[in-house]
Parts: C-alpha cells; structure tokens; sequence
C-alpha cells in the first residue's frame, strides 16, 4: 500500500456518489482517499458570492490544510523519494487528483502553493478556455437579448423546449439546468482559463485523457503536457470524459503505475 493519501476533487457536477465506485477501488492502494464536494455540489451549499476558480482554489487549500495537516507537516522532514526530484524542496504527502473543472481547481491551488502535494494528477482537466467559442457567444448573445426572445407571443408558447435545444445546439446542458448563483458560477468559471499557470507547477504532473473526450478534447491534454515539462500523458483509446467511471481499474492502475 502506498504512504500517500488521495485528494479527488471532482468536476462540475460531480460529488463523493459519483466518485464512490472508484474512491472504493483507491482506498486499497492508498493510506487514505478523500473526496471533497466542492461547493454547489453534493452536501456543499453555493456560496452568497459569485465565485471563480481563485475562491474554490481558496476553499480546497483549507479543506486539506484542515483535514491534512500531520501530512503536509511530517513530509517537510521526509520526502518521498519517487515524487521529489534532486535538489527540490519536499513537498506533503498527498496526491491531488483533479477532474474537469477538479482539474482547473486544481491548476490554480498547486501553481500558487506548491507545498500543499507532492504529485498532481489531470483528469480532463478544464484548463484551457478558449478567447471565442460558439458556447462562449451563445451565453453572451443569451444574456444581451435571450429575455425578451423568449418572450415574443410565437415562441413564449414553446420557451423550454426552444431553450433545451439552444443549449445543446451551444454544448451546455448543464446550463439549462441550474439557475440564481449557480448559474452564476458557472457563468465566470467557463471564462476563466489558467493555462498560464501550468508552468509554475513544479511537481510531478500525470496528464490523463480520453481519445473520445467531447468535453475537453485530447488536444487540450497535449497542451497541458507541452506547457508542463516533464509532465506524463497518457491516452485511453476509446475512453470519454468521466474515465473514473468508464475505466475506473484502468485510471486506477495508471495513477499507480505513475507513483511508484
């Protein structure tokens, strides 16, 4: 069993139910597996405020300092050998696993406190936000005249449905769904790219991404792994967005196989 403990920040929409199955599988390899709901999500509230990737960084960065601090302080003595490189500063005993929005929440914690794990693992990870997308001009058209469109006596009548399909056709369900603050959110963090980051992160860095990825496109793994050196990416040939779900083993055995 390895010493380190396993920190599993989900994606937007994802909580400890989702990430159960493979949390189950982690806990046989690892001292300890933690899942942290991030906030709008399972049984954390939203926050009052419209939060960006900075604040949920913020709120992580005090979930594992609270829930972690003999690791974070007992690896100041005792750096793992295959996670800290010659002449480096040794870092906590933590592995931090970020998925898809996890991932961007994870990006921005590690490059502005590099101390607070000793290994990071990117899974589909949503760091790259396009400047122009389609998704990007569809909320904006939404937000400027999507009121009173759908207020027009022809297509009133038809408002949810015609709503449903303009938010496929854009590639965002997940917007029609949520509402107040979270749609909020959600709003800010698609607008909020931290690729700029990826070159302050220190510590070793596995890239994990699916060929068939819809979310987050394989290209963007490449990206992250040329603007992180000596960085891992590994491709799973047919896999999705949600691998923890999809090939929960296989992650598993490819988080492993990248410690050891």
């Amino acid at each position: 069993m390895l010493r380190q403990s396993l920190v599993i920040l989900p994606g937007w929409g994802g909580s400890r139910e989702t990430w159960s199955n493979f949390a189950n599988l982690a806990k046989e390899k690892f001292s300890e597996v933690k899942i942290f709901n991030l906030p709008c999500f399972g049984d954390e509230p939203c926050p009052k405020d419209v939060w960006g990737v900075g604040e949920y960084a913020d709120f992580v960065k005090s979930k594992i300092i609270n829930n972690h601090k003999s690791e974070i302080r007992n690896l100041s003595r005792a750096p793992h050998p295959a996670l800290c490189g010659a002449g480096r500063d040794p870092k906590s005993e933590i592995i931090l696993l970020g998925h898809s929005f996890g991932g961007a929440v994870a990006v921005h914690l590690i490059a502005n406190n590099p101390n607070l794990a000793s290994g990071l693992i990117l899974s589909g990870a949503s760091v790259f936000r396009p400047k122009q997308t389609m998704r990007r001009l569809f909320f904006r058209c939404l937000a400027k005249c999507g009121q009173w469109i759908f207020k027009l006596p022809l297509i009133k009548k038809f408002e949810e449905a015609a709503k449903k399909l303009l938010y496929r056709v854009a590639g965002s369900s997940d917007y029609s769904k949520i509402s107040g603050i979270k749609r909020e959110i959600f709003k800010k963090i698609i607008t909020e790219d931290q690729s700029r980051l990826l070159p302050k992160i220190q510590i070793p860095t596995l890239i994990v991404c699916g060929s068939k990825d819809r979310f987050v496109p394989l290209e963007y793994g490449k990206k992250i792994q040329r603007l992180l050196p000596g960085s891992k990416l590994v491709i799973f040939q047919g896999g999705k967005h949600g691998l923890h779900l999809q090939q929960p083993e296989e992650l598993l055995n490819t988080i492993i196989n990248f410690i050891e």
